[in-house]
């Protein structure tokens, strides 16, 4: 079942049954109920991200991931090497919808280039997916983002399209990746990610 808005009374009956299956559950209907999605990596409900990197395709990036009591912290170096380029964390694969939301807000700091975060609705690295992008300075900083606005990949190019209403309700993973061809060390360090 797609993930909704829920009424009040729903959300009382449930927690009074204990019927949650996880606190993600339940801080992700909490969320919903405040308008709010948030994806905080300061808590054990999202430590569950994981590294993908161009291994998978003979490739050889390297990425990893630390976590600190208030962060996700994530540093690798990419390598073009063997038609390679790009290093990547993504949550766990479920059913996202997003239709009632009008932007994503990413707190980070970090160095080495651009980052993009990506929505995808079907799991081939050959399918369309949704890519925004970011460049970290060492600072603490929030970017914001329109996501009617957030533009269509394939592959390492722009379609033209956009993301549409029926995408933002089907989205099945979301992540962030390092794919800018820049042969260099880089971090990212990230606190949040933000749905309103």
């Amino acid at each position: 079942m797609r993930r909704k808005m829920y009424p009040l009374f729903l959300f009382r009956t449930v927690f009074h049954f204990g019927c949650f299956r996880s606190m993600q559950a339940f801080l992700l209907l909490m969320s919903l109920l405040t308008s709010t999605y948030l994806l905080n990596f300061n808590t054990s409900d999202t430590n569950d991200w994981n590294v993908v990197n161009d291994g998978v395709m003979g490739g050889l990036s390297k990425g990893k991931l630390t976590y600190t009591e208030s962060s996700v912290i994530f540093e690798g170096e990419l390598s073009l090497a063997n038609n390679g380029g790009f290093a990547s964390f993504q949550g766990r694969r479920g059913e996202y919808d997003l239709s009632s939301f009008k932007t994503i807000t990413i707190k980070h700091r970090g160095y080495g280039g651009t980052f993009g975060f990506r929505l995808k609705t079907s799991e081939p690295f050959y399918m369309p997916y949704y890519k925004v992008e970011f460049t970290p300075t060492e600072e603490w900083q929030e970017s914001s983002f329109d996501l009617s606005e957030m533009p269509e990949w394939r592959l390492a190019d722009k379609t033209g399209d956009k993301i549409s209403k029926d995408d933002l309700s089907e989205i099945i993973r979301m992540g962030i990746i390092k794919s800018d061809k820049k042969e260099i060390p880089f971090q990212l360090e990230v606190d949040f990610i933000r749905f309103d």
